[in-house]
């Protein structure tokens, strides 16, 4: 796994507009975020950080992902 300068961890999802989902750190800790056009448009504040985000729906609203092993869903609508 490698950082960017951005600290963007790593990138593991894409929707419709572009936008990427994925990991960086935040004041030291691992979170799902997104990034719009380089650079991140939504921290995903109100998803817990132990999501680990796998999939990003084409009208970019709805994230897929695992948390405490379960596969897991939330709406960003």
């Amino acid at each position: 796994m490698r950082t960017t300068g951005s600290g963007a961890l790593d990138a593991t999802a894409i929707g419709g507009n572009g936008t990427v989902g994925g990991h960086r750190f935040v004041n030291s800790q691992r979170r799902p975020v997104l990034w719009r056009n380089g650079v991140v448009g939504d921290p995903l504040s109100t998803v817990p950080a132990g999501f680990a985000l796998d999939w990003l729906s084409d009208d970019e609203r709805t994230l897929v992902g695992v948390e405490s092993r379960r596969p897991v869903e939330y709406d960003c609508g």
